[in-house]
């Protein structure tokens, strides 16, 4: 097939999966409900399996603004879009007091966001491998995500994210590094790991020029002016964090500092939120209660780590290898979780995994994970083993697969019901 055939039926697997999904949340809307708060504030119940854990507080954001200082863990990026459209809805005399456009218009816009992201991922996974097969594979297990509710269907930040990160991840790979920086700030605008997305930048343009080239390099070698060039275009996704711990600012330390956190330095409202209202930090959520979190976000975590150690230890080593000594590799990488442009994703995806292991709850990992190009290339990295390798390799994918489609019809159903994980 050509890669315009690989699209065109990714757009029927969307269509399809969409269908599975909505079909699935309807049903399950018709269960008792843990939580009844979606059906006390919506005059539409139909809808309200869309209103479920932090979708209140985007449609309160959306509706009153930062209200609340516990508010304040949520970034900007998903209620200020549900804003603007739903201020749109109302310009034609579309209106309710109740959040309910707000509510459909995220879901909708989050789930655009979420088709378009399957696209360039496609995109992404072809430009970095060569081979529209893998990229085939790769999105469509992308459409059995550790999460399919948040991703696709609520008015969530992940679909956002995802698409915006999939895009700078993209310019990176083409070296259009302003692009790059442009869709990464978009994307911080949703998640506070978007800060996370500089790496794509500096080891693009830093440590990338080095380790391509064998025999010893130094890091002098580098221009000044790439440092500074580097410098600013990692200094874009910061600025939306900084604006948003402005605003808090504003709001809660002037005139006089109201607040414990606004006497701190650095002031920010984002990780005192997160310690007092939500208890994160580091090994706060190793507790014997959460047992059941850990292991639900056990298959996702082990299957980054397992990767992306695997590709330090049979591909990053060996790149650093032929910078100090100039030795190249006695055999070449065949597998594609082993090719020396994915050592950027390998670096993030293990970065995040351990923050979220050690200082997050730990379930979100389930959310996180299904925005990282890196999970959906070492699920499909299984496949391709599979194919290779001796019958005890063999299993691995269909594992994953059996897993990944077993969880994503479970979790629809946990979701519409308003029960964990968030």
């Amino acid at each position: 097939m050509t890669s315009s055939q690989h699209k065109w039926s990714l757009v029927k697997a969307v269509v399809l999966a969409r269908a599975i999904g909505w079909t699935i949340l309807i049903l399950s809307s018709l269960l008792p409900a843990f939580d009844s708060s979606a059906a006390l504030v919506l005059d539409r119940p139909f809808f309200s399996f869309l209103l479920r854990w932090d979708a209140f507080h985007f449609v309160h954001i959306a509706k009153e603004g930062y209200a609340y200082e516990h508010e304040f863990a949520f970034f900007p990026g998903t209620p200020s879009l549900m804003r603007f459209v739903s201020g749109l809805m109302a310009f034609f005399g579309l209106t309710s007091d109740n959040g309910f456009e707000n509510l459909l218009v995220g879901g909708a816009i989050a789930g655009l966001a979420s088709d378009t992201a399957i696209i360039v991922l496609y995109d992404l996974t072809n430009l970095i491998f060569e081979s529209p097969s893998f990229a085939y594979l790769c999105s469509l297990l992308f459409l059995l995500s550790s999460s399919p509710a948040t991703l696709r269907n609520a008015p969530y930040a992940e679909p956002f994210f995802a698409y915006f990160s999939f895009q700078g991840m993209l310019f990176c790979a083409k070296k259009r590094w302003i692009l790059a920086s442009m869709f990464f700030s978009a994307a911080s605008i949703f998640r506070s790991n978007g800060v996370m997305l500089c790496i794509y930048l500096a080891w693009g343009i830093l440590v990338q020029p080095i380790v391509s080239k064998p025999g010893p390099a130094r890091i002098s070698h580098i221009p000044v002016r790439t440092f500074v060039y580097c410098a600013a275009l990692c200094t874009l996704p910061l600025l939306s964090l900084g604006y948003y711990q402005y605003y808090a600012y504003q709001s809660f330390c002037l005139p006089s500092p109201s607040r414990p956190w606004c006497s701190r330095t650095p002031p920010l409202v984002y990780t005192f939120v997160q310690a007092e209202y939500w208890n994160s930090g580091l090994f706060k959520y190793w507790t014997i209660s959460q047992i059941p979190n850990f292991l639900l976000a056990a298959p996702v975590l082990i299957l980054l780590f397992a990767s992306s150690i695997y590709h330090a230890k049979n591909s990053l080593v060996l790149q650093f290898r032929l910078l100090l000594v100039g030795q190249p590799p006695l055999t070449r990488n065949t597998e594609p979780i082993l090719q020396p442009a994915v050592a950027p994703y390998a670096i993030h995806a293990f970065v995040l995994s351990v923050t979220l292991l050690t200082s997050a709850h730990v379930q979100i990992a389930l959310r996180l994970a299904s925005s990282l190009p890196f999970t959906y290339w070492a699920a499909g990295n299984l496949w391709v083993r599979a194919s290779r390798s001796e019958a005890s390799d063999r299993n691995y994918g269909r594992w994953w697969t059996t897993w990944s489609i077993v969880w994503s019809l479970i979790s629809l159903v946990l979701w519409s019901t308003f029960l964990p994980p968030a």
